[in-house]
């Protein structure tokens, strides 16, 4: 059971699997997820086109310089840009990883606050 918004949550994870099977041809998308200490870890994982390491550094520096940055939403699309927000507003993180064999990897890190 998690206290984060349900909205804000399923809009994330919409998001993120609508990337995932835009991206993936002929391949596997897998969701896991797990619990460490008071954080629940949910990794989405598809063997798609990949994330090239210029989008993902962007992304990665964005989401560190979120609030003094001005979001460019010409640059890559909506999609992520909205992500990063959201992820802000419930105090999230995300880690953009490129697979060793082809393919995403977006892990969430979701901080579960007790009410």
């Amino acid at each position: 059971m998690i206290n984060i918004s349900k909205n804000i949550l399923s809009a994330i994870v919409h998001n993120l699997m609508d990337n995932s099977v835009k991206y993936t041809e002929n391949g596997i998308i897998t969701i896991e997820s797990h619990v460490e200490g008071e954080n629940i870890h949910l990794l989405i994982t598809d063997t798609g086109i990949g994330m090239d390491d210029k989008k993902i550094e962007y992304y990665t520096k964005l989401q560190d310089n979120i609030e003094n940055e001005k979001l460019l939403l010409q640059k890559y699309g909506m999609g992520l840009h909205l992500v990063l927000q959201l992820l802000q507003m419930i105090e999230g993180k995300i880690i953009f990883t490129k697979n060793h064999s082809k393919g995403t990897s977006f892990r969430l890190i979701l901080t579960n606050k007790k009410r």
